[in-house]
């Protein structure tokens, strides 16, 4: 993670949005929304690499606060 190789980050904030069939910035619409911490992800595996997806969402849902939209749900079942 980008906080480990850092000293002055303490908090990442990860919004994704969805531009598709949208015509310009008032019509895109966010799909997921994540707030990590440093402190939350000390632990975490240092080769994500080597993690399945699954182990990897697994992760991320135990350490930081993520948000799914159902506009990401209707796109990405679970």
């Amino acid at each position: 993670m980008i906080m480990m190789k850092t000293k002055n980050v303490d908090q990442i904030w990860v919004r994704v949005l969805d531009y598709s069939g949208s015509t310009d910035e008032a019509s895109t619409q966010l799909v997921l929304a994540m707030v990590a911490d440093r402190e939350h992800g000390k632990d975490m595996e240092q080769n994500a690499s080597s993690l399945s997806l699954i182990q990897l969402e697994q992760q991320l849902q135990n350490r930081f606060r993520l948000t799914y939209t159902s506009r990401w749900q209707q796109r990405y079942p679970l």
